[in-house]
């Protein structure tokens, strides 16, 4: 994607723009989510930066609370695996974030979310 061709903190920032706009607007959320951000998102979760990684896991909470099928697209889309591996890093404010990020996709994702996130060694 896009995404991956500019630095670092480009990238965060982007996911900081994305969040803002994502943040208390359901319109919104969806908007971002049918512009294929959830898969954009995941692959920028997955390129293990921290700062990167800390801001995808915000946006990607944002993106998903309250919708089981956007927890299930970002389960579809890979982010189970880079989560898992966020929540054993050693860096304390990825660990929280990506914990907020868990705790969001078990609220909202549902039974299959769940299974998925017990596979991934999430849970």
């Amino acid at each position: 994607t896009v995404l991956r061709a500019v630095e670092p903190q480009v990238q965060a920032h982007i996911a900081v723009i994305l969040y803002n706009l994502s943040n208390n607007s359901a319109d919104r959320r969806a908007a971002v989510a049918a512009a294929n951000g959830i898969p954009a998102l995941v692959g920028l979760l997955a390129e293990g930066v921290p700062e990167v990684q800390r801001e995808a896991a915000d946006t990607l909470r944002v993106l998903t609370i309250g919708s089981q099928q956007l927890c299930t697209d970002l389960a579809a889309a890979g982010g189970l695996p880079p989560l898992a591996a966020m929540l054993r890093t050693a860096d304390m404010d990825s660990k929280k974030r990506a914990g907020l990020l868990r705790d969001s996709l078990l609220k909202h994702g549902g039974r299959g979310v769940r299974a998925a996130m017990e596979s991934a060694k999430v849970i």
